[in-house]
């Protein structure tokens, strides 16, 4: 289960600098995830001001 970002997102790019993996990018208005890249740290998700970043429910 990697992280994604939700349309809550507001572009601050704070999770972006945090990611060790370079796994967020900007894209179409809104930061991204490449889930792959992602190693599920949570750092993003710590540095977020408004909780964008959440864990990807598995179905």
């Amino acid at each position: 289960m990697a992280y994604i970002i939700t349309g809550a997102c507001i572009e601050c790019g704070k999770c972006e600098k945090e990611c060790p993996k370079d796994a967020i990018y900007q894209t179409c208005g809104q930061y991204a995830i490449v889930p792959r890249r992602c190693i599920e740290c949570g750092k993003c998700a710590k540095v977020c001001p408004v909780g964008a970043p959440k864990k990807k429910e598995k179905r």
